[in-house]
């Protein structure tokens, strides 16, 4: 069974585009989900309540590619800037994601991915190697001018 959630953040031509979608392939169906709020807070927890029930992220390497380190496998849209080639570099160092495929041909190849256990080792990847307690160690070199080096990939 697939769900979709289709972000349109906090734009409304956005949803109204995603809105269009829905209505011309399955308009009446609950596996498509828009994530859309014209209030950033708002947003914000739609967001957060929806990423609790999601298996895979498909998105461009923005700030979303850090969300492999909550054991989240990636699959890497193309990138629209250089810190996204970055990111994306990144991603695929830490195996927490793969580049995603010729997106007419999705329905065989992420099932590929998924049968084959790739997104699955991917996920455990992202988990063990991707930094997670980056707001920590920023508040750590603040309040002591330095950081302890972590040796537990579980609180890196």
């Amino acid at each position: 069974k697939v769900n979709l959630n289709l972000i349109a953040g906090v734009r409304e031509d956005v949803y109204t585009f995603f809105q269009d979608v829905k209505k011309s392939f399955l308009p009446d169906s609950d596996a498509l989900k828009i994530i859309f709020s014209p209030d950033k807070k708002e947003y914000f927890d739609v967001f957060a309540r929806a990423m609790r029930t999601t298996d895979i992220l498909w998105t461009k390497p923005s700030e979303l590619s850090f969300y492999c380190g909550l054991g989240i496998p990636i699959v890497i849209a193309p990138t629209i800037g250089s810190q996204e080639v970055f990111n994306r570099h990144w991603i695929l160092e830490v195996q927490g994601g793969v580049d995603q495929l010729d997106p007419f041909y999705t329905h065989q190849w992420l099932f590929d991915l998924l049968n084959q256990g790739r997104l699955a080792e991917s996920s455990w990847d992202g988990f063990l190697k991707a930094r997670k307690y980056g707001l920590y160690k920023i508040t750590e070199v603040l309040e002591t001018g330095a950081m302890a080096r972590e040796t537990s990939p579980l609180m890196r």
